[in-house]
């Protein structure tokens, strides 16, 4: 068990510094680090040389997965039952929680992921989705050479996530997806991808945790639909919540203190759920008040 989380390391830390080289990161920095830099063998040849290969590991089964398939949150298998199937691509719109609590889930227990063309994700809110940051490879921004950075991190991890990257041709993407069955990896992406075996897409935001008057925003209850070409044949949605624990089934909530029940509100043209009292235990639906001029 040790020895093959160690070749897993080795196999991203080798992936990580290949898309280094096919970009030329690693001789620019040695350039800042001028002539008296400590020779580094890595940093040797121009941007233009091909970077040794990566000797990719076997994929990791993580609980819940096989050899086939990488395990999704629980909350979601009425819609993929079986998982992510190796070597194909998953488009997640409109929620970056929920595509990084896929990953999360797709990682599993020694599993590792790289994180490409996404400067802003949230690392505290990362964490909490289930991503595990010890076994993350990250590069921001790719730039231009994205087809060498994503071709090289695709041999070395098990997840492979990336956001709206513009560099990446049709071409580019073809040539992803073969290598991407090679290795038995999955994407997740929130960029278009034409031809996507899935497409998780949210639908009917709704907020917990607010009352009149009080409450603070705790969770988020979404409708997740299913399309793409899979969705094409199945089809289907179902509804999860969405907060700081990453994604789990929606349910009825809890009686409030005072006895008040949780119900839908309407604020700002989205629906919230609170007790609509919390002294007299009563319940039901409120809207914002029209307020008029006085002397209008």
């Amino acid at each position: 068990m040790a020895d093959a989380r160690m070749d897993k390391l080795a196999s991203a830390r080798a992936a990580l510094a290949s898309a280094e080289a096919k970009t030329g990161l690693r001789a620019r920095l040695r350039v800042v680090g001028g002539a008296g830099a400590p020779a580094d063998s890595s940093a040797t040849g121009s941007p233009d040389d091909d970077a040794p290969d990566v000797v990719p590991t076997p994929p990791a089964v993580a609980p819940g997965g096989d050899l086939e398939h990488l395990p999704v949150p629980d909350a979601l298998r009425s819609l993929l039952p079986y998982g992510l199937p190796r070597g194909t691509v998953t488009r997640v719109t409109g929620s970056a929680a929920l595509l990084l609590a896929l990953a999360g889930s797709a990682c599993g227990e020694e599993g590792w992921a790289a994180l490409t063309a996404m400067p802003d994700v949230g690392w505290r809110a990362a964490s909490a989705a289930g991503l595990p940051l010890d076994r993350v490879v990250v590069v921001p921004d790719p730039g231009p050479g994205a087809p060498a950075v994503l071709g090289a991190l695709v041999d070395g991890v098990d997840v492979l996530l990336m956001g709206k990257c513009p560099a990446m041709a049709p071409r580019d993407r073809r040539a992803l997806l073969s290598r991407l069955r090679r290795r038995g990896s999955v994407l997740i992406t929130s960029d278009h991808w034409e031809g996507a075996d899935a497409v998780l897409s949210i639908h009917g935001r709704s907020w917990r945790g607010l009352a009149p008057g009080f409450g603070v925003l705790t969770d988020q209850e979404v409708e997740v639909r299913l399309g793409g070409r899979r969705g094409a044949a199945a089809g289907g949605a179902t509804t999860v919540l969405l907060g700081a624990g990453g994604v789990a089934p929606a349910r009825r909530t809890e009686p409030a203190r005072g006895g008040a029940v949780g119900v839908e509100q309407q604020v700002e043209g989205e629906r919230h759920e609170g007790p609509a009292s919390a002294t007299d235990g009563r319940t039901g639906t409120w809207a914002r008040p029209t307020l008029a001029t006085v002397g209008a």
